[in-house]
């Protein structure tokens, strides 16, 4: 189960790991991911978003300019789960753990 530490707004949670996602962009991507998510990702997420297939499986994708948005759509209650945001290069290769050592 995700940790939820933020809610953008109502229906929108950004859980710990998408947060530090978003730490990492630059100012302007950062600000305009969180327009797009509060704006048209929160008014109409399957209107915006398409279903990924495995493993990805119960995981949309947004394209939103040079980077994707990565959530979760929960019809019961009416929340959309921001997993993370990532260019496009990099929004469907398998994370890494990070290094212990760097």
């Amino acid at each position: 189960m995700e940790e939820t530490i933020a809610v953008l707004s109502d229906g929108m949670a950004l859980p710990a790991p998408a947060r530090a996602d978003a730490e990492r962009l630059p100012e302007s991507v950062a600000f305009a991911a969180h327009e797009f998510n509060v704006g048209p990702l929160l008014d109409d997420p399957r209107q915006v978003a398409k279903r990924l297939r495995p493993p990805l499986d119960g995981r949309y994708s947004a394209r939103w300019s040079t980077h994707r948005v990565i959530d979760r759509i929960d019809e019961q209650r009416r929340r959309v789960t921001v997993v993370g945001v990532f260019s496009r290069a990099d929004a469907y290769r398998p994370q890494r753990p990070p290094n212990p050592f760097s």
